[in-house]
């Protein structure tokens, strides 16, 4: 059976490319720009999509590059599936594109599903795919959420686990490193679901269940939540059930096995939905109503809905409505959140290990701010909301090089708080490509050749355009040595004595978020997260490369969502 599957997708994929490079071949076209960008192939772009699960993003960019003209442009058409992109990779054309008002977002799951597909089923309309009206009511019910402080013993207590589970692994087999991302992965899930979510998914056990010969992840029980969402990824992820109409209906065992895994993701998330539901309802009967300040986001989503019915739905029938099916949409998509912060982490603890010297800096810079080894997580907890807010204790803990002044019990911004941090999650994007988006009018781009010329190029109305972060931020224009690990890169004196530490990163092309109004609403968590992880870790362990870490490098692969193969580090305990 499993034969048969693989050759009935074999030959639907053959037929399918072979029938619409047929349609787009002969098809009428018009340019995109003007005057014309180089162009990559069809059939080469439609393999790529295909294939992407399964080619290293570094070999996919490499050869994509291969195809394009010798003038060294900075702009480029491609295929997004079956349809025709411009990809931009510098930081002056990505601002202009990340200007919502004149480049909204393609809706490509409602533009190219054919009924019911798995991927509208899981992810339907939420705050990332919808547009116009119905975004503002996604994003006025759901950004509260991550607007209020963060418990940074929510993020502490999550560390604190994976840190007792590095030291067991490491007192019984201190020679054997481990895969670095399905620990991380585990980490990023529960402190979502503590943090935004209030659940516990349980996926770090705590010390009593820590098998003492544990050599991998999947021998760390529960992990339930994450099992079924790497099947979902693994499977459902594929670009098939995106640009393939009809695909999810074929009558193929994987594609029975992928609804299965499916519906079994997205009923966990209505149970999360129904039991708050019935919480609030029980709550709300016994006079106890919640104060917002302690409302995490399902609890937003759900007094949303119950707004919309004690004023009555059909009072306002041309507006967008809040539904239950809209809740469980927004989860599963602020699901995806885990996993690019998981990726963030294993890339930053790679580039740690691939540079020592920065390694014992950061190490120096930690202990300089919270003291003695093991009191990293006690000045954490201690940490006031105005110092969370100015991050002087959780930005120094990524500084490269001591500052002048300790931040440790201070509510000062330290003078030199040298952001490694932006430097390690800048050379490994976990999202290389932010949403596809539509000019609403001819735009003119001013777009660098490698000749020193800057040339006027228009994006026509209608052009789907999009920007690849990947190469965007290593633009050799833009900084020198551009695949070199340089935290340096991102300072200057407009950043030393700004509050957001990313702007001036943003303003020197730094874009693993995107940009614009609809830059990712996690920004912050993620990086207060990743920065007391680091920290945390580092405080705590040497961490060195393996012989294959060494030898086949930060190796991603995946569709639009990338992950680390195989990334295998050594965690020594220090004390």
């Amino acid at each position: 059976m499993a034969s048969l599957d693989y050759v009935g997708l074999t030959t639907l994929a053959a037929v399918f490319l072979t029938s619409l490079s047929v349609i787009v071949l002969l098809r009428p076209r018009r340019p995109l720009t003007d005057p014309p960008v180089p162009t990559v192939p069809f059939y080469k772009s439609a393999y790529f999509t295909m294939m992407m699960p399964y080619i290293p993003m570094d070999e996919r960019f490499r050869r994509t590059l291969s195809h394009l003209s010798k003038d060294g442009t900075k702009i480029f058409q491609e295929w997004f599936g079956p349809v025709p992109v411009v990809t931009l990779t510098t930081a002056e054309s990505a601002k202009v594109m990340f200007d919502y008002a004149k480049f909204p977002k393609l809706s490509l799951m409602r533009s190219l599903a054919v009924g019911e597909s798995i991927a509208s089923y899981l992810f339907g309309t939420n705050i990332v795919t919808a547009g116009g009206e119905e975004y503002l009511l996604h994003r006025s019910i759901t950004r509260p959420a991550f607007a209020r402080p963060y418990r940074l013993p929510v993020f502490v207590n999550c560390t604190r686990k994976l840190l007792t589970i590095l030291r067991t692994h490491a007192q019984h087999h201190r020679d054997i490193p481990i895969d670095t991302y399905p620990f991380m992965q585990r980490l990023t899930l529960d402190v979502l679901g503590a943090a935004i979510l209030s659940v516990d998914f349980g996926s770090l056990p705590e010390s009593s269940s820590i098998p003492k010969d544990i050599t991998n992840a999947h021998e760390l029980k529960p992990g339930h939540f994450v099992d079924v969402w790497n099947a979902l990824v693994a499977n459902v992820f594929r670009p098939a059930y995106f640009f393939v109409p009809y695909y999810s209906k074929l009558p193929l065992p994987s594609v029975k096995r992928d609804w299965k895994v499916a519906k079994e993701f997205r009923g966990m998330m209505e149970t999360i939905v129904e039991e708050r539901i019935q919480q609030r309802r029980a709550a709300n009967a016994d006079g106890d109503y919640q104060n917002k300040k302690d409302m995490d986001l399902v609890d937003m989503m759900v007094e949303a809905g119950e707004a919309i019915i004690r004023d009555g739905s059909d009072r306002h029938p041309d507006k967008p409505q809040w539904t239950q099916e809209k809740m469980v949409h927004n989860l599963n998509m602020f699901f995806l959140a885990h996993d690019t912060t998981a990726n963030a982490l294993s890339a930053a603890f790679y580039l740690i290990a691939k540079h020592p010297g920065a390694q014992v800096k950061l190490r120096d810079e930690v202990a300089g701010i919270f003291g003695k080894p093991n009191s990293v997580s006690d000045a954490l907890f201690e940490a006031d909301e105005n110092a969370v807010r100015c991050k002087s204790s959780v930005s120094a803990v990524t500084s490269m090089r001591s500052s002048k002044r300790r931040c440790g019990g201070t509510k000062k911004r330290p003078e030199r708080c040298k952001l490694a941090h932006l430097a390690l999650i800048s050379l490994y994007p976990s999202v290389p490509f932010p949403a596809v988006r539509v000019a609403e009018e001819d735009t003119v781009l001013r777009v660098p050749f490698s000749d020193g010329s800057v040339k006027s190029i228009t994006l026509k109305k209608g052009a789907c355009v999009r920007t690849n972060v990947y190469l965007l931020h290593r633009d050799e224009d833009l900084y020198s040595d551009p695949d070199d690990f340089k935290p340096e890169r991102w300072l200057s004196k407009k950043e030393e004595s700004s509050d957001d530490d990313t702007s001036n990163a943003k303003a020197s092309g730094w874009y693993p978020f995107a940009g614009g109004t609809r830059i990712c609403m996690g920004l912050q968590m993620s990086l207060i997260e990743q920065r007391i992880v680091i920290a945390m870790i580092v405080r705590s362990f040497q961490i060195k490369l393996s012989e294959q870490a060494e030898k086949e490098g930060y190796v991603l692969a995946g569709s639009n969502l990338m992950r680390p193969v195989g990334l295998k580090l050594f965690f020594h305990p220090l004390v």
